[in-house]
């Protein structure tokens, strides 16, 4: 499972991952990725997070609202939310 959020900057943005208001997501069960793609002067940066457990117990716990937060010298942006629920059988 993973959810995925893109930004287009000059200059290039470092993204970040929120869980919630301001919390980072637990980093034991995260993999989070990057990459960056040009167009013209712009960057566009791709970053992805996803879950890297089977157990239902913890996947379970991750249920909440998702948001990315890109920053550069010009300012910052913050993505629409992602509700992200978890359901296991």
């Amino acid at each position: 499972m993973c959810i995925t959020c893109r930004f287009t900057a000059k200059p290039r943005a470092s993204v970040t991952w929120l869980r919630g208001v301001s919390e980072s997501p637990d980093a034991s069960i995260i993999l989070i990725t990057s990459s960056d793609t040009y167009s013209g002067p712009y960057t566009i940066t791709t970053s992805t997070m996803s879950w890297q457990t089977q157990d239902e117990n913890i996947r379970r716990t991750v249920s909440d609202n998702y948001t990315c937060k890109a920053v550069n010298s010009v300012g910052m942006d913050i993505s629409e939310i992602m509700y992200l629920d978890v359901h296991c059988e």
